[in-house]
């Protein structure tokens, strides 16, 4: 990725602290999370990962009928769980890869006809599929 990349998600993460945005705070976390993952720096990804998802879960928590929160949760779980892999931590990536999977689940069955939960679905259990086949 390049500097610009990383100066603008830097830059994001200072605004969204001086406007205490969480929205703001949560996508610039992952957009450096996704710089550090680029650049080979795996524990500053985990690090920017779980702080996404520690921003989310509570928002998540206080609202569990906000479909965008949930679905947001959900996919930091899945980031944190990819960094997991990668660090040969298999049974912590599992279990992180299910709780994403659980969220989706009950997403899905609330909302059948969102055309992008399915995929979702199929993504978090091609990723359990694969742990377990190991």
């Amino acid at each position: 990725m390049s500097p610009w990349g990383q100066k603008a998600f830097e830059q994001a993460a200072l605004k969204a602290q001086e406007t205490n945005n969480p929205s703001q705070r949560y996508w610039a976390m992952l957009g450096q999370g996704d710089v550090a993952v680029a650049q080979g720096n795996l524990p500053v990804a985990r690090e920017l990962y779980a702080m996404a998802l520690g921003t989310a879960e509570p928002i998540a928590k206080a609202d569990p009928g906000n479909a965008g929160w949930q679905r947001d949760l959900a996919l930091s779980h899945g980031r944190v769980a990819m960094i997991l892999l990668r660090q040969g931590e298999r049974e912590r990536a599992l279990s992180a890869f299910r709780q994403g999977r659980e969220i989706i689940l009950k997403l899905k069955a609330a909302a059948p006809s969102n055309a992008t939960l399915p995929k979702d679905l199929a993504w978090f259990d091609g990723q359990i599929g694969g742990l377990q086949k190991r």
